[in-house]
């Protein structure tokens, strides 16, 4: 179902320096799985999950599905594929934090929060065909609103329709880039996807 798994209230992970793709799962006709790497808590909330410097592309569902408690992201690079519906999908908890983290490929969105709150801090969204930017799912009361926040980050905005998707004004701070693929920011240790 994914190419790293944390489960079971798993807590004070340290990933890096790593890469996976191509994780694709088949359900048959259900829901199409297979995510890059998720951490999930059925068993338990994983708690304090850091990923640094990791490579994600061509995951059947999303390439980060998390539902964890304290998780930074610090240079992750995802790179989408044909199946990839979101770079980013994050669950229920209000801790997610992004430093430095490039997404590009054509998913249906590049962020989807469900009930989450995620920053993102000096990242970069970029591709050369518009892609939705957010699909942010509420729950029904305050503290269960989908926040989404970026700080000195670059964003492509394929169609003036689409800012509203992240929240009222959530991306008037943020940098327009044109269309196209920029170079990701090299990982510390030249670790490099296929």
């Amino acid at each position: 179902k994914s190419g790293i798994q944390l489960y079971a209230g798993v807590s004070q992970v340290h990933i890096r320096d790593s890469s996976v793709s191509n994780n694709i799962g088949s359900c048959g006709e259900a829901y199409q799985q297979g995510d890059g790497i998720e951490a999930d808590h059925k068993e338990g909330t994983p708690n304090q999950i850091l990923l640094e410097n990791i490579e994600v592309a061509n995951s059947g569902d999303a390439d980060l599905d998390l539902k964890a408690d304290h998780v930074t992201l610090t240079k992750v690079v995802t790179h989408g594929g044909p199946l990839t519906r979101y770079a980013f999908k994050v669950w229920t908890y209000d801790n997610y934090q992004c430093d430095q983290c490039y997404a590009y490929g054509l998913n249906k969105a590049y962020i989807n929060l469900n009930q989450a709150t995620m920053r993102f801090t000096g990242s970069t969204f970029a591709n050369d065909k518009p892609v939705h930017i957010c699909d942010l799912r509420h729950g029904t009361t305050p503290e269960q609103q989908a926040v989404v926040q970026f700080v000195d980050t670059s964003i492509y905005i394929g169609n003036d329709e689409w800012p509203s998707e992240c929240g009222p004004g959530v991306l008037a701070g943020v940098k327009r880039l044109p269309p196209g693929k920029l170079a990701p920011p090299e990982p510390a240790t030249n670790l490099r996807g296929r």
